[in-house]
């Protein structure tokens, strides 16, 4: 990743309103160029599946927190024995 790249990531992530991240976009002049854009899972029709995103970006972040344990529980095999392994461990294999 360039630190132009980097620079622009920080940017976004750090933009406090939805207003902030629109301009930033504008002044790289990527907001308006189509060109830059894809669609999110490379599907054209994904509206079902953006449409069942969280609406509260808290929400949305809880979610994913939820989702990256269940994961780690299904990688890991039997959810109980690595439940009982963070707790002795305070891991996850």
């Amino acid at each position: 990743m360039t630190h132009q790249n980097r620079d622009l990531c920080l940017r976004l992530l750090k933009a406090p309103t939805e207003e902030d991240v629109v301009s930033t976009l504008r002044a790289i002049g990527f907001w308006d160029d189509r060109a830059v854009w894809r669609p999110y899972g490379d599907i054209s029709n994904n509206r079902g599946v953006v449409g069942n995103q969280q609406s509260s970006p808290v929400a949305a972040l809880v979610e994913k927190l939820v989702n990256s344990i269940d994961a780690v529980l299904t990688v890991n095999g039997h959810p109980n024995a690595a439940i009982e392994e963070h707790m002795k461990t305070g891991h996850f294999r």
